[in-house]
C-alpha cells in the first residue's frame, strides 16, 4: 500500500517538474525575444513531456503570431505583452501538430512565424 502512495507521489512530483521546466524554457525564449506574458499557463501538454527547444520556440511564436493577428500589439518596458490565452492556445496548436510518437512538429507555416517573431524582438 505505502508503494502505490509513493509511487502516485512520484508521478505528481515527475508532473510538476515537466509543467515547471516548460514554463521556464517558454519564459527563456520569451526574454530572448523581447516577449512577456503575465503568467504561463497549466496546459495538459507541458505536464506530459519536456519540450525540445524548438518546440518552445514555435510555441512562443504561435502565440506572438496569435496575439498580433487577434489584438492590438502592446508594449510593456520595450516588450511586446502577450496574454497568457494566447500562450495556451499556440501550445494547443503544437499538440495538435504533433505526430503521436513525436515530440517534434514541423509546419510550413514556422518560417513565416519565425520571421514575424524576428521583426517583433527587433522592434526593442
Amino acid at each position: 500500500m505505502q508503494v502505490n502512495k509513493w509511487k502516485k507521489q512520484i508521478e505528481k512530483d515527475v508532473e510538476a517538474w515537466k509543467l515547471e521546466t516548460n514554463q521556464a524554457l517558454i519564459k527563456k525564449v520569451m526574454e530572448k525575444n523581447s516577449v512577456e506574458a503575465e503568467g504561463i499557463p497549466d496546459v495538459k501538454l507541458l505536464r506530459e513531456q519536456v519540450l525540445p527547444m524548438d518546440s518552445v520556440e514555435r510555441i512562443v511564436g504561435y502565440a506572438v503570431s496569435h496575439h498580433v493577428m487577434n489584438s492590438d500589439a502592446t508594449f510593456k518596458n520595450d516588450k511586446l505583452l502577450i496574454t497568457p490565452a494566447c500562450l495556451a492556445h499556440s501550445v494547443e496548436m503544437l499538440a495538435n501538430s504533433q505526430p503521436e510518437s513525436s515530440g517534434v512538429c514541423s509546419s510550413a507555416s514556422d518560417a513565416g512565424t519565425i520571421s514575424l517573431l524576428s521583426r517583433y524582438s527587433s522592434r526593442r
